[in-house]
């Protein structure tokens, strides 16, 4: 059976293909402690392709608690995928997504989903298996001419990991009328947290006058990104946009990725331009015949126009 778990081959197999592959790679300890304390990963964690006794791809699926239009219920999410290049076109990565939906369907999962860019090769092995469209990805953008100054009453600092569930509860309040990556676990901050060591420092709870009223998700080092902001009322919304434009260094700012047609409104009405569609895909399949392809979309809430997906929970 060329097709194994992590326990059935060596981890530094696993570490030159993510190298060659993503040019990045995860040291074993990482990878043994998402095993441990990530509640989406599967038994025997990613499935690996050995060819002629060498490992030449992956792909790591996951439990995945989404929100649909029919209710709450486990998407299998695909993750990790590669294959090293010199092994393209031979099929590894059509038989791995082929036996890792077998598994969804084993245990009931009826529906599978991923993020991908049209821009590489994966985007049509992907339409080839089944897969189809969710939503398009946008990003906004605006020039600031003169740095504004910070507004008064509002106080942001930065996170700590006592600080997770608050800022799981935040978003729980915020992302109720909204559909799909909505439900996170309380305590976990999804992959992030396994693979960077302070993934908190990316959070920045937002105080007014001494209330907590949301959140902020920023790039460390980067002050004019910032990729979720988490804020139910836009007064608030509209001064943490302010706070972050008055700490801008390159004259503009800019917010991505956003899927929400409530996320695009509110910032158009601050003056940002929005860009896109992105190559950035969200795609997904339906592993049982009571499901149709057409269906998917209107599942998830994009018409509706109340798709959510925020980076904390990108896999």
């Amino acid at each position: 059976m060329p097709i194994r778990t992590f326990d059935e081959v060596d981890p530094f197999e696993i570490h030159k293909l993510t190298l060659a592959s993503f040019g990045w790679a995860v040291p074993e300890s990482r990878l043994r402690r998402q095993m441990r304390v990530d509640p989406r990963v599967m038994d025997g964690y990613g499935r690996y392709f050995v060819e002629r006794g060498r490992l030449v791809a992956q792909v790591l699926p996951l439990r995945m608690p989404v929100r649909l239009t029919s209710g709450v219920e486990t998407v299998g999410g695909i993750a990790g995928v590669c294959s090293l290049p010199e092994v393209w076109g031979r099929g590894h990565i059509r038989r791995l997504m082929e036996h890792v939906h077998q598994l969804y369907r084993q245990e009931g999962i009826r529906i599978a989903a991923l993020t991908t860019s049209r821009n590489i090769r994966g985007y049509g092995v992907y339409q080839k298996l089944g897969y189809v469209d969710l939503a398009p990805f946008y990003r906004a953008t605006k020039r600031i001419r003169a740095r504004p100054s910070p507004p008064r009453g509002l106080r942001l600092r930065v996170a700590r990991a006592r600080d997770v569930p608050r800022i799981q509860g935040l978003f729980r309040e915020f992302a109720r009328p909204f559909y799909g990556w909505t439900e996170r676990d309380p305590k976990f901050l999804g992959g992030e947290q396994i693979w960077f060591d302070r993934a908190v420092d990316r959070f920045r709870l937002v105080y007014r006058g001494g209330e907590l009223v949301g959140y902020l998700r920023i790039i460390p080092g980067e002050e004019d990104f910032t990729q979720e902001y988490v804020l139910r009322r836009f007064p608030d919304f509209r001064a943490s946009v302010r706070a972050v434009e008055a700490r801008t260094r390159f004259g503009f700012a800019n917010v991505a990725p956003l899927t929400a047609a409530a996320d695009l409104a509110r910032f158009r009405r601050l003056g940002y331009d929005i860009v896109g569609p992105t190559p950035s895909k969200a795609m997904a399949i339906p592993l049982v015949p009571t499901l149709r392809p057409q269906d998917l979309p209107r599942l998830f809430g994009v018409p509706q126009g109340r798709f959510l997906l925020y980076p904390t929970d990108a896999f």
